[in-house]
Formats: C-alpha cells, sequence, structure tokens
C-alpha cells in the first residue's frame, strides 16, 4: 500500500468520525467530487452550416446563427461556470474543424477554445483525422505548443501532436494524456514512457478514433464484431494494436474516451494492467440536428464514495441527452448507412420494412417509452429537424421503428418494456474502487482464462447473430394472444 493510499484511507476513516461528530457539532468534512468535461468532434461547429445551407447539415440546421454558435455555447458555459460546479479541466476529443485546410474553420475553432483560456479553464486536445491537412501543419500552428507556453499545466510530446495535463485534486493528481488520431508508433511510445513516470497517478486517456458504433455491431478499431448482424466484421487497424499496448500495459489506466464515429455508447471489458476494468467511452454528436446541439459530456470522480457517473448535458437545450434521442438520432444514420451500401431496391425496401416492422405482437416498444411518453413533442420535433422539416413518407413515424429499437437499444430483449439504461445510455453509474488503480499492482495476463472468456464472448456472440436474424424474420416474438 502506498503512502498515499494509506493517507486517503485515513482520511476517509477521520471523515467518518467527524461526520458522527457532526450530530453534536456540525463540521464539513467530505472531499468535493473530481468533474472534468468532454467536448466531441467541433468539426461541424467550425464549418459553421446555415440553415440555408444545401446538403445533410444544412438540412438539418435550425439556428439561425448557424453551427458555429453552439461551439460558443460550449466553451461560454463552461467558463461561466466551471468554477461553481467543480469543474476542472475539459478534454476536446478531436476533429477541431472540418476542412482543415481551410484558415476561417482554425479561426473560430481557437476563438471557441480561447474563450476557455480567458475563463481560466485548462484543457486538452485529441488531435483527430480532419485536423491533419499538411501532416498537421495548420494544426500546429493554431493549437500548438507555443500558444500553452505560458501554462504550467500543459506537457506535450516532441512532434506537438499528443499532449498531457496534469490537475490535482485534493490530495493527488489525475493525468490526462491526449494521444494524436491513428496512434502512431513514436507517439504511442511517448505515452508509454510518460504512463512509467506518472504511475501513481490516475490516468485518463484520449484518443479521437478508438471505438466505432454502426448500431448493428460496435469495437474497437481493429477488433473483430463479437455479436450481432455485423458478427466478424472488422474495421480499421490501428486501435486494438493501442489497446493491447498501452491501455492494458498500465495498472493506473481509469478510461479511454473518444469521439470520430457519430454515436454514443460504453464497454467496461477491457482491462488494464492490474487486471481492473477500464471505461472505453465513445461520444460524438456531430450528425445530429445543428451538428450536435451542443451537446458535451460531464464526467464526476467521487473519490470518497467510489463512484464515476456521466451525463451528457447540452447548453443550448438546456437539457440531458437521453438514450431516446440517441434512437432518434439513429433512425437518419441507419437508412443513411443503408443507402451508402448500394444495395438492391428491393433488400433495402425489406430492411426498412423489418427495422419499421411490429416485431413485438400486441405491444407498441417505442411508443410506450417513458422518454417519449414524457415529451413526445420535442422528439418528434427533432426527428422532422433532422429532416429538414418534411419527414420522408417512407420514414413514416418514429414510434413505427420498433424493430431497430428492439436490435440496437433494448436492454433486455426477452423483455421488451424494460426500458433500464443500458451501454448506449448517455447517463451512467459506476462503483469504483479508485485505491486499487493507485496501489499499481501489475498482474501477470491469465492467458487460459482470457481464452475462456473469449470463447465464452464468441458463444454468446453467435446466440445474439441469431436472435438479430429472428427480430429481422419476424419469427423472435410470438403473439401469445393467440
Amino acid at each position: 500500500m502506498t503512502y498515499r493510499t494509506l493517507n486517503r484511507r485515513l482520511t476517509r476513516w477521520a471523515n467518518n468520525l467527524l461526520f458522527a461528530a457532526s450530530l453534536i457539532a456540525p463540521l464539513s468534512a467530505a472531499a468535493e467530487p473530481f468533474r472534468f468535461a468532454v467536448l466531441p468532434d467541433t468539426q461541424i461547429y467550425s464549418l459553421d452550416v446555415q440553415p440555408e445551407d444545401s446538403g445533410k447539415h444544412g438540412n438539418a440546421t435550425t439556428n439561425p446563427e448557424g453551427t458555429f454558435a453552439q461551439f460558443v455555447y460550449q466553451t461560454e458555459w463552461l467558463a461561466e461556470n466551471a468554477s461553481d460546479l467543480g469543474i476542472k479541466h475539459v478534454i476536446h476529443l478531436g476533429d477541431l474543424v472540418q476542412n482543415s485546410n481551410i484558415d476561417e474553420q482554425w479561426v473560430k475553432a481557437q476563438s471557441a477554445m480561447r474563450i476557455l483560456d480567458n475563463g481560466n479553464v485548462s484543457y486538452g486536445v485529441a488531435v483527430g483525422n480532419h485536423d491533419t491537412y499538411d501532416n498537421f501543419s495548420k494544426y500546429l500552428d493554431y493549437f500548438g505548443p507555443q500558444h500553452y507556453a505560458h501554462h504550467e499545466w500543459y506537457g506535450y510530446s516532441d512532434s506537438g501532436l499528443s499532449n498531457y495535463q496534469i490537475i490535482p485534486h485534493e490530495d493527488m493528481e489525475i493525468i490526462f494524456l491526449n494521444v494524436a488520431v491513428d496512434t502512431p508508433e513514436i507517439e504511442v511510445a511517448w505515452a508509454m514512457d510518460l504512463l512509467e513516470q506518472h504511475h501513481d497517478k490516475l490516468a485518463i486517456i484520449s484518443t479521437h478514433a478508438y471505438l466505432w458504433d454502426y448500431r448493428f455491431g460496435y469495437g474497437r478499431f481493429g477488433e473483430k464484431v463479437k455479436s450481432g448482424v455485423m458478427l466478424g466484421q472488422k474495421f480499421g487497424d490501428h486501435a486494438q494494436p493501442f489497446y493491447e499496448t498501452l491501455v492494458k500495459s498500465h495498472p493506473n489506466v481509469l478510461m479511454v474516451m473518444a469521439g470520430h464515429v457519430h454515436g454514443s455508447l460504453y464497454r467496461t471489458d477491457g482491462k488494464n494492467g492490474a487486471n481492473l476494468p477500464v471505461f472505453e467511452v465513445l461520444a460524438d454528436y456531430q450528425d445530429g440536428r445543428n451538428g450536435g446541439d451542443s451537446y458535451m459530456r460531464i464526467y464526476e470522480l467521487d473519490l470518497d464514495n467510489r463512484v464515476l457517473t456521466a451525463s451528457t448535458y447540452s447548453p443550448s437545450e438546456d437539457r440531458e441527452r437521453t438514450i431516446f434521442q440517441e434512437f432518434v438520432e439513429s433512425i437518419r444514420l441507419i437508412n443513411s448507412h443503408i443507402g451508402k451500401a448500394k444495395l438492391p431496391t428491393w433488400v433495402n425496401d425489406l430492411l426498412l420494412s423489418r427495422f419499421k416492422g411490429d416485431v413485438v405482437p400486441n405491444v407498441d416498444v417505442v411508443a410506450n417509452h417513458p422518454e417519449y411518453i414524457e415529451d413526445p413533442e420535442y422528439y418528434e420535433q427533432l426527428f422532422s429537424d433532422l429532416e429538414g422539416g418534411e419527414v420522408p413518407e417512407s420514414f413514416g413515424h418514429l414510434t413505427d421503428w420498433e424493430g431497430l429499437w428492439m436490435l440496437t437499444f433494448a436492454n433486455d430483449r426477452d423483455n421488451p418494456t424494460d426500458y433500464s439504461p443500458n451501454f448506449r445510455a448517455p447517463t451512467f453509474t459506476f462503483e469504483v474502487d479508485y485505491d486499487e488503480y493507485l496501489e499499481g499492482k501489475r498482474v501477470k495476463p491469465n492467458r487460459f482464462k482470457e481464452w475462456l472468456e473469449n470463447f465464452r464472448d464468441t458463444l454468446n456472440g453467435i446466440a445474439t447473430f441469431l436472435q438479430d436474424i429472428a427480430i429481422l424474420a419476424g419469427t423472435y416474438y410470438q403473439d401469445e394472444s393467440k
């Protein structure tokens, strides 16, 4: 047990005594949770799409000020509220801009992020693929290390493409490590050395493209899909080696965060160097209304109560994001994916009919969702806005898409009206023993146990694949009223 761990446990014991004493003389001894914010891809904001513009993002732009206003909403809200809310740091997940060869977009992105500088809020950026023009020259011009020379909290790799921040909290420090997109070997080597130097700190890693989500299958880039109708598919080749090399080597790695692919999910099956769960999170809203409606993540590490929580908030909407909102946006995305697949028309029609089909007889699964019942007008307006105000007749109504819900968002397929949050929820809570991550005890991998887990996952994946096929075929659920 390290000195820091012993000290924190003694502090917790002392706090319990103080709480008991407060029954006689009120005292305040509880440690404040550590909070930080995450900005997903802002590329459509920097593009500054206007409502009159053509194309997908123009059709879905309803703010008369254009999409750049959403970027400013985010950073202004953070600058104004960080102190009161205890938000000590901000991470940008990359893709600051849409077109990295256009200076106007960089100027906008820089002006929005400078609001954090002016508000004395520390931040780091995990540079993205849309930021890569001319070997990252524009990124380095506008966000290179020279812009942070006056900040003690900013450290960086030799290339300037990766960076880190060490943020103090109570009697400890947390290191945020932001590694350049596609995780070049030289940047990973730098990150490995850095984590070795700071093995006594909780580590939170960001890299732009790490997890992908196409609704019918998800994984790390480079990992084969383990379940669902996309069973066995593989995308990219960089994130899985990044996980195997960097994440699994260090006992203090708590989280890995990424954007790049429009979607929202978390995984807890990854392990760090101490065989502890790694919370791997995807959050990206670029294909939503107004380029994302300014949604951003707020994370809280409650070290005393051993809890990690996440919420997703929009300053422009002044509302928390819900899983039903994820579902509404997915209807549009799925239709887009089907179109890009260039399938025969009859196949497209068949798939759409099954995604919109009444797959659970005599149960209106989508219409009965509590989030829809609570605020149907909002979701129906969102559905319309995403299609430029005119929903194609083929789309019908969002409550028609029962098949899509059961395939991609249902918490329990055998209990269709179980609306409990699941791995796609934009709000979640986990119990975490942070002391274990700080003790730094490396565990030698148990290859036999890993093989058994992979074998189990394979069987579960095949079962889910068969379920997906049955749902699409309309045979998984039977009408029990007959």
